[in-house]
């Protein structure tokens, strides 16, 4: 299962698993992901799952900007909409995240996994 883990100082603090639909992410609380932080838009981003069309072919997952105020930038670079890759990394507002394509544990030089309330 595809999942996006946001990450603090290099450690990752929650993790989110990303099911066949639509995700909406950003600051208000009717969000599937709801982010608290002001450089974070009311309706930010969304990712969109779609299932592979059969057992060879793997799940699409679309990553698009709703519009937001201060974007989305995935490895670096300002990107309106981009098909997500094992790896890529996320920014929306100041918040970050790593994307997982599939259930694996993430084996990164100083990454670790902190449960946060």
């Amino acid at each position: 299962m595809a999942k996006l883990l946001r990450r603090i100082g290099g450690m990752t603090v929650q993790e989110f698993e990303l099911h066949e639909g639509t995700q909406r992410i950003g600051r208000s609380a009717d969000n599937d992901i709801q982010l608290p932080d002001s450089t974070v838009s009311s309706f930010h981003a969304e990712i969109t799952v779609t299932p592979g069309s059969g057992p060879e072919d793997m799940e699409h997952i679309l990553l698009t900007d709703c519009r937001s105020k201060n974007g989305v930038y995935i490895n670096g670079r300002s990107k309106q909409e981009h098909q997500l890759a094992d790896g890529d990394r996320i920014k929306i507002g100041k918040q970050q995240f790593k994307f997982i394509a599939h259930d694996r544990i993430p084996v990164e030089e100083g990454d670790t996994v902190t449960q946060m309330e």
